[in-house]
């Protein structure tokens, strides 16, 4: 379990059966920016991180690179308050 306070807590189940599980540890968790979850257990020594995969998904798009080009020049075309021309 990670917390909102950088903390993580971790219980160790034999044969992964939740019902046999030893005490909890306590260790730390952070985020590398949006591309990774890093967990330290310093008590046992244990470090995890798990990677994130992002993928576009062609019902949302099929050509990012237009699209992101489309939106640059959207907003280029804001006038003095904020308010997009009609395009």
């Amino acid at each position: 379990m990670i917390r909102s306070d950088y903390t993580a807590e971790a219980a160790f189940c034999k044969h992964g059966n939740i019902k046999d599980c030893e005490k909890s540890v306590e260790g730390t968790w952070l985020n590398y920016y949006d591309q990774a979850l890093h967990v330290e257990i310093p008590d046992k020594n244990l470090r995890f991180t798990a990677n994130f995969r992002y993928n576009i998904l062609p019902n949302i798009t099929t050509s990012p690179t237009n699209d992101f080009k489309k939106v640059d020049s959207l907003l280029k075309k804001l006038d003095d308050s904020g308010i997009p021309t009609k395009y």
